[in-house]
């Protein structure tokens, strides 16, 4: 028997405690202006580039992926769609210039 056929999985969660989406990885500039849902997310994550990011697990192209984001905008949506427990949300992904040569995305 194998270990899949037991039940066996790899961890979910990290060496810290934090849940693990082990899944694809997608950058958000693959998911800009087409249709995703927005499954789950976990807050204040640290990658390489630092931490405060969360990891944003969605279906995108008929499969479960993930991305990474520290943008202000979609953490304060996310943080306000799990309070209303509005998740799943079927959305798109949008950028928008916030001035100065600044962007910024935005879940629609």
């Amino acid at each position: 028997m194998s270990f899949s056929e037991m039940g066996i999985t790899g961890r979910s969660t990290t060496k810290d405690g934090q849940r693990f989406f082990d899944i694809r990885k997608v950058r958000a500039m693959e998911i800009l202006n087409v249709p995703i849902t927005v499954l789950d997310f976990e807050p204040d994550v640290k990658t390489r580039n630092g931490g405060g990011r969360y990891a944003v697990k969605i279906v995108f192209e008929n499969q479960e992926a993930k991305f990474i984001t520290n943008s202000f905008t979609l953490k304060s949506q996310l943080d306000q769609a799990k309070t209303m427990n509005a998740l799943p949300i079927q959305t798109k992904l949008k950028k928008r210039d916030i001035g100065d040569g600044i962007t910024d995305y935005i879940f629609e």
